[in-house]
């Protein structure tokens, strides 16, 4: 039987207990109340980046009623015509690119099923799109049965994703705005979640990885996409060369020349960044990986570039070639482990899907490459950039060691991006990745340590 979402709520802030109200809910604990404004949950404490939450409201509820007579297509090009800080050239890119959601959602679906999560959209799982935009993915998803919630910060987002569910009779989507890094879930509430393109718009990614563990039941799964920092690719969300290269605090007033607008609010992470992330927070289940890039992820895109993913995947799969590939690579993907649940339950079965046959020879491992699974002719050549890097004869995984610092014992590269808001509103669906938007800014002291640290 399906899970009622509501009996999965609780207070973001302080996770007390909640108790509904006329047109909401308050906490039980802190007193602090919730709206549902425009048919959404609104768990939100702290605010979009982009938009302040009165604004985003107004915006959201002006878009609302756009929507009764207007396809989906329709209401994104509404939303970019009264959003003038987008430039053109990216606002048609960008409706692409929604529109190709649900197309994309299959993709990611295909994706779940190739790395062998524990837990697929299927009837019986609880789903959670942490940052889910317009809803493509839910639209995937639901339809394969699956009970789908999802979570973005941008009310105005949200809006448009009920609109596009609505006119694909996925009406039993549940949609709830909330901060990432402060989720309105009681723990060990969803079987599966996925976070594809949101872990760049967070400032704390640990921290965000922290929230993912709390709410994910110890035999589900967690996926996720992000851009890679140091990808030899235009950056997507502006469409400039370069950015990843430089350091964090130069990256604003680099795109601010070439491109006219702000850079403030994206955190691009390396191998080597993620890896670090996942060691603070001891979730052992999640590894980051090279990606697997199909079809539906790039179809929407202009026909060169659809020629440079083909190139890509060609040199991916040539074994040696693909792991000197990968650390410039456009995307870096972190997964559990495969098919965990069962693994707990059959060591025999834990061994055969992390080993191919002829890996476990004593004396004898073998390097395999990392999408293709085939035999490579050894280690590969350490990146540039930033940590070396090796592949796991086991597993055939790519794994970098974290840089500590003998004296102190912590990780000697700061994980937090550049702190600087900005009060323009540049919509967080400015790329490919954007639609997945999950920011928040510090405005209101920290439950746990009582610092001003509520972060995106």
């Amino acid at each position: 039987m399906p899970v009622k979402i509501e009996t999965l709520f609780c207070c973001p802030l302080c996770k007390g207990t909640i108790a509904s109200i006329e047109n909401g809910f308050a906490c039980n604990t802190c007193e602090r109340e919730y709206l549902v404004v425009a048919g959404v949950f609104d768990f939100r404490i702290c605010q979009d980046p982009y938009i302040d939450i009165p604004a985003d409201r107004a915006k959201a509820l002006r878009i609302a009623n756009h929507a009764e007579n207007a396809t989906f297509a329709e209401l994104v090009a509404f939303y970019y015509s009264i959003t003038p800080e987008v430039p053109d050239d990216l606002a048609r890119h960008y409706l692409n690119h929604h529109v190709a959601g649900t197309k994309r959602g299959e993709g990611i679906l295909d994706r779940m099923r190739s790395y062998k999560l524990s837990q697929q959209a299927e009837p019986g799982v609880t789903l959670l799109d942490l940052g889910c935009g317009t809803g493509g993915f839910l639209a995937a998803a639901s339809s394969k049965g699956a009970t789908c919630v999802g979570v973005d910060i941008a009310l105005r987002w949200l809006v448009i994703a009920r609109s596009r569910l609505r006119q694909m009779k996925c009406e039993d989507v549940t949609l709830v705005c909330a901060c990432a890094d402060h989720l309105p879930f009681l723990s060990d509430s969803f079987d599966l979640i996925v976070a594809e393109n949101l872990i760049e718009h967070c400032r704390d990614t640990s921290r965000v990885l922290a929230e993912i563990k709390r709410i994910r039941r110890k035999t589900g799964a967690f996926m996720a996409r992000t851009i890679n920092r140091f990808a030899m690719a235009p950056e997507p969300h502006v469409g400039v060369w370069g950015v990843g290269f430089l350091p964090k605090a130069l990256m604003n007033g680099y795109v601010k020349l070439v491109k006219g607008i702000p850079y403030e609010h994206i955190h691009l992470q390396s191998f080597g960044s993620l890896d670090r992330a996942i060691k603070l927070v001891d979730d052992q289940p999640l590894f980051t990986r090279v990606p697997l890039i199909a079809e539906a992820d790039y179809a929407h895109h202009p026909q060169w570039k659809q020629s440079l993913f083909k190139i890509y995947n060609l040199i991916m799969n040539t074994p040696g070639l693909g792991s000197l590939l990968a650390r410039i690579g456009p995307y870096i993907d972190i997964a559990s482990k495969p098919e965990l649940h069962l693994a707990f339950r059959d060591p025999a079965l834990a061994t055969s899907l992390t080993q191919t046959p002829g890996d476990s020879i004593p004396g004898n491992p073998i390097s395999r490459d990392p999408m293709s699974g085939k035999p490579t002719s050894g280690k590969p050549t350490s990146g540039m950039f930033e940590e070396p890097m090796s592949v796991n004869p086991t597993s055939g995984m790519f794994e970098e060691p974290m840089s500590v610092n003998p004296t102190s014992g912590m990780s000697e590269e700061p994980m937090s991006g550049n702190p600087t808001s900005g009060t323009s509103e540049e919509p967080r669906s400015s790329s490919p990745a954007s639609s997945n938007l999950m920011v928040s800014e510090p405005t209101s002291t920290d439950p746990l340590t009582g610092k001003n640290a509520i972060r995106n």
